[in-house]
């Protein structure tokens, strides 16, 4: 099994649960890093952010999510998961606004492969606790 594939099945399966949960509250979105092309809300405003892709827009999940997940492709690009935890943090922070009481988290699936560009952490850190996401990096 593939990196690739593995990562694919694990995401599948939490969103399987979201949907078996039935919770209207329960959303979901998924950002894609190392692919082919660039389209994210942070690159359309101010360029950078190269090889990050908003996938799946944040909402909730249903059958169709599954299916596009299912037909993702290995890409031969490499990308900055930092890059990637940027962009899903920016599509949290617009997506939910000022809704204080939602659990806010965010999963980063890499293999470690990829270089990883740590230039201004201390700002995505500062971000991430101001508006209280966790973070899993698996």
């Amino acid at each position: 099994m593939t990196n690739l594939e593995w990562s694919i099945q694990f995401v599948m399966l939490k969103i399987q649960e979201m949907i078996f949960n039935g919770r209207k509250t329960d959303k979901c979105g998924v950002v894609l890093f190392g692919t082919e092309g660039t389209d994210n809300i942070i690159n359309k405003q101010t360029d950078g952010y190269e090889h990050v892709i908003e996938y799946i827009p944040i909402a909730q999940p249903n059958a169709g999510t599954l299916g596009k997940l299912a037909a993702l492709e290995p890409s031969t690009i490499a990308g900055d998961p930092i890059d990637a935890l940027i962009v899903g943090i920016e599509s949290q922070d617009r997506f939910l606004g000022n809704k204080k009481t939602w659990t806010r988290k965010i999963v980063l699936l890499t293999d470690g492969e990829n270089p990883i560009e740590v230039e201004d952490w201390e700002t995505t850190v500062k971000k991430m606790n101001d508006l209280n996401i966790s973070l899993t990096v698996v």
